[in-house]
């Protein structure tokens, strides 16, 4: 009675379905815990990178194998079906195209370093930390705390501010009875003691009696909240010399 009960396609189907997913999780999840064992802690960013990728191509594979056996049980031979009808032909039948189009997407991501988990980025009108980086889609932590998914097609530009090494500041001050060289060297004196190193300092632009002051600096992982908080400590180290200066 169980060998006849094995037999029906449904159950056979249902097991090699489980069986895909089983396999599936387990494999994503020791390829994560092997990648996280092996390799040396100043390459885990990147290799969580890997890891990440390794196991969504794991998981996609498997899944397709599985796909590939529950047709088998029902008669249908999944190379066959391709040849007949057109691997173009399938996509747009099951509306793929979006899915291949986050898949080649990610390919380039990942082919071209852009960026790595851990990395702050700012894409698709979202900014945040990478949490992992797949094949379909990217996952990011924002500033408020929340997880937000970008399909990888949805990455048009992409600007790594962990990748990034010059930051710039900008303040607007009246120009009437100021002293610029004065205030130049000031503000590259306060760069320096917050251990910025040297800064260059231009007068941006100048417009109804007032300018704008703008100065470059060396910073390793420029994020907005680092900028920021470097601007704030400007201003405050600025106006204890006695210069009124406003960020614009």
């Amino acid at each position: 009675m169980l060998a006849d009960l094995l037999h029906e396609h449904w159950i056979v189907a249902i097991l090699y379905a489980v069986a895909a997913l089983i396999v599936a999780r387990f494999g994503a999840a020791l390829i994560r815990r092997l990648f996280a064992q092996r390799l040396a802690a100043r390459l885990v960013p990147r290799a969580a990178t890997i890891a990440a990728v390794a196991s969504s191509l794991w998981y996609y594979v498997v899944a397709l194998s599985g796909l590939a056996a529950v047709l088998n049980v029902f008669g249908i031979d999944l190379t066959a079906l391709l040849e007949a009808a057109g691997i173009a032909g399938i996509a747009v039948a099951l509306g793929a195209q979006t899915l291949i189009r986050d898949w080649l997407a990610g390919f380039f991501i990942l082919a071209e370093n852009q960026m790595s988990v851990d990395d702050y980025v700012a894409t698709a009108g979202v900014e945040g930390l990478v949490l992992s980086i797949g094949l379909r889609a990217t996952k990011l932590r924002d500033a408020r705390g929340r997880l937000v998914i970008v399909p990888n097609g949805q990455i048009a530009t992409l600007t790594n501010y962990t990748r990034g090494s010059t930051a710039s500041v900008e303040f607007a001050l009246p120009l009437k009875d100021v002293d610029l060289e004065a205030l130049c060297a000031d503000v590259r004196a306060c760069v320096a003691a917050q251990g910025l190193g040297a800064a260059g300092v231009t007068l941006s632009k100048v417009e109804g009696g007032y300018g704008w002051l703008a100065t470059q600096f060396s910073m390793a992982a420029p994020t907005p909240d680092a900028v920021s908080a470097v601007r704030l400590t400007l201003v405050a180290a600025l106006a204890q010399r006695g210069w009124k200066l406003y960020p614009t």
